[in-house]
């Protein structure tokens, strides 16, 4: 009969008292095994007299990648579980602050398109050589062309053009958007959220530069 299969792993045995290895895992641990305490009983070291050198070092070798692979293993299972913990505590937080930041982002996005089709509007307005037909000019614009900004629903959109009351070489078109329906708002109630309306204003010298 072969020994090395049977022989526990940091396990010594004198006569029939089996030496513990106290540095080793407990999982690890032969003598808190069922095959550590059997080999206590069956005078393995009257056995172990009996073997030659070699066979002394192939145990010794094979006992020690045992150990190592087991304890690798442990190794193994210790950090999967731990990652998983760190996992799960981190990753609501990760996610709310990923759809924090798309839901922001769209915001943004559809400010800096009010603000783009407001420039456009007056830029557009230039052309009128009255107020009335540069009020024309506006609405034609916001009509035919504000469905194409990015984030942006033309039917959501309120605009007044008119000549500015400081200043009568001005044109100021004014631009109002009703965001409600951005995703911004699905986010969790406590955080601080921006206005429901988004308003801007351009303002272009009449006539030209």
């Amino acid at each position: 009969m072969r020994l090395a299969p049977f022989l526990p792993l940091q396990a010594l045995v004198s006569g029939k008292k089996l030496v513990v290895d106290s540095t080793l895992p407990k999982c690890l641990n032969p003598a808190l095994s069922n095959q550590g305490l059997q080999l206590a009983g069956f005078g393995m070291s009257r056995r172990a007299k009996d073997m030659n050198s070699t066979e002394t070092k192939t145990i010794s070798i094979e006992r020690h990648k045992t150990r190592r692979l087991r304890l690798k293993l442990c190794e193994f299972r210790e950090q999967s579980g731990t990652s998983a913990v760190e996992f799960a505590l981190l990753s609501p937080i990760f996610i709310l602050l990923l759809l924090g930041m798309v839901a922001y982002g769209i915001y943004f996005g559809a400010s800096h398109s009010v603000q783009q089709i407001a420039a456009d509007a007056a830029r557009t307005a230039i052309a009128g050589l009255n107020e009335g037909e540069r009020q024309a000019l506006v609405t034609s614009f916001v009509n035919n062309n504000a469905g194409g900004y990015p984030f942006v629903k033309s039917d959501k959109l309120t605009y007044q053009a008119k000549d500015s009351t400081a200043d009568g070489n001005q044109f100021v078109v004014s631009i109002q958007y009703d965001a409600r329906n951005l995703p911004v708002w699905n986010l969790f109630p406590a955080l601080p959220m921006p206005g429901t309306t988004i308003s801007r204003q351009s303002t272009i010298r009449v006539g030209g530069i």
